[in-house]
């Protein structure tokens, strides 16, 4: 995608004439902005001026009678999407796609959960099942890969140790994003240094069924006034999706075959004899 720039050069009055000044459109690399990501602004309801979330600048040079663009370099994006998975399913595999396309992603990295520490006494299915049916939901997908690392440490597993993993690993260059669901947004001040997890990455929201994503209630919760906007501002525009890992796990407690789960995920279940 083009956008046109205009730019003013310096040249001679044989090339330009009284003034020795001219002017031609140049083209130039642009990166869209928001409503071309597919992000939707929460802020826009409210009246409030949006960020351009995710997007880049472009700056030129003039040097001597010519212009030349310095296009800031495209930042690799990697996008992290962390999860039970207990199971994964094609919401799952959905959102992965649409983030990519949107968001101009690089490569996803699926992360099945350790010990949770928002589940509570929740009991998971064992972390070797959910990566091995992540492995099978997500199988295909190109730059998609599934990550291990959260069910080998010991005790609780939180969020931003593992981006800070990530981002020890692949420096400070690449752009890292971290997805969660609406119904996760207004828990975020919850998390372990939830402050750091938002220095360190790109949160970005999507809706899920039944949590719509309110401003007003995020106002009265723990961020500052810029995590806040920023927060608002990146909000993937998509409709929800009304499957759940609840109603799948019901169905299948019950020996259904529920909607959403792939084939090949719905065989390993069944072979291994999971959430009976």
């Amino acid at each position: 995608q083009l956008a046109h720039v205009r730019v003013r050069i310096q040249g001679s009055r044989d090339d330009a004439g009284e003034g020795g000044r001219r002017s031609r459109k140049v083209a130039a690399p642009f990166r869209p902005c928001n409503r071309h990501f597919g992000i939707r602004s929460a802020l826009a309801d409210h009246g409030a001026r949006t960020p351009k979330p995710l997007a880049q600048e472009i700056f030129w040079r003039p040097q001597g009678r010519t212009a030349t663009f310095d296009p800031v370099p495209r930042r690799a994006t990697t996008c992290l999407f962390g999860g039970a998975f207990d199971p994964p399913h094609a919401t799952h595999r959905r959102l992965v796609e649409e983030v990519g396309r949107r968001l101009d992603v690089d490569r996803t990295i699926v992360l099945p959960a350790g010990d949770h520490p928002h589940k509570g006494e929740a009991q998971l299915q064992p972390a070797a099942h959910r990566i091995a049916m992540c492995e099978l939901a997500f199988a295909g997908m190109p730059n998609v890969t599934v990550d291990a690392r959260e069910t080998h440490r010991a005790g609780k597993s939180y969020t931003v140790d593992t981006i800070r993993e990530f981002r020890a690993e692949l420096g400070p260059a690449v752009r890292l994003v971290w997805l969660i669901g609406s119904d996760n947004l207004p828990l975020l001040p919850t998390w372990h240094e939830h402050h750091a997890l938002l220095e360190l990455a790109t949160v970005v929201t999507f809706p899920r069924a039944g949590h719509p994503i309110d401003p007003d209630r995020l106002a009265m919760l723990d961020f500052t006034d810029e995590e806040r906007t920023t927060l608002l501002a990146n909000c993937l525009d998509a409709e929800p999706d009304p499957t759940s890992a609840t109603e799948v796990r019901a169905a299948l407690a019950h020996g259904q075959r529920p909607d959403g789960i792939s084939p090949a995920v719905f065989d390993y279940i069944e072979r291994h004899r999971l959430y009976r």
